[in-house]
């Protein structure tokens, strides 16, 4: 029997393993949130619970250091977590 995917067990395994698209983007609005869309339909059709949170998960920032200053990001960040733990 042939698949449309080209290693099937791939996708076996990550059958069923909660994922969530996540991280720090310097661009603030330069399509990515339409790649972090496009990421989380990939692993949705790949049969994995995709977890959410209240907004966009992304934390803005040019530089490591300045992620936490991005206080809606880190909520959001720590809405993610609660979900995904609750998963």
């Amino acid at each position: 029997m042939e698949y449309f995917y080209s290693d099937i067990q791939f996708y076996i395994k990550l059958r069923k393993k909660v994922f969530a698209c996540f991280g720090p983007y310097i661009l603030r609005r330069g399509g990515t949130t339409a790649a972090l869309d496009g990421l989380n339909k990939y692993f949705g059709i790949a049969q994995m619970p995709v977890a959410g949170s209240t907004y966009w998960n992304m934390v803005h920032g040019l530089y490591g250091e300045e992620a936490p200053q991005d206080e809606e990001g880190m909520q959001t960040m720590m809405n993610l977590a609660r979900n995904m733990v609750w998963m």
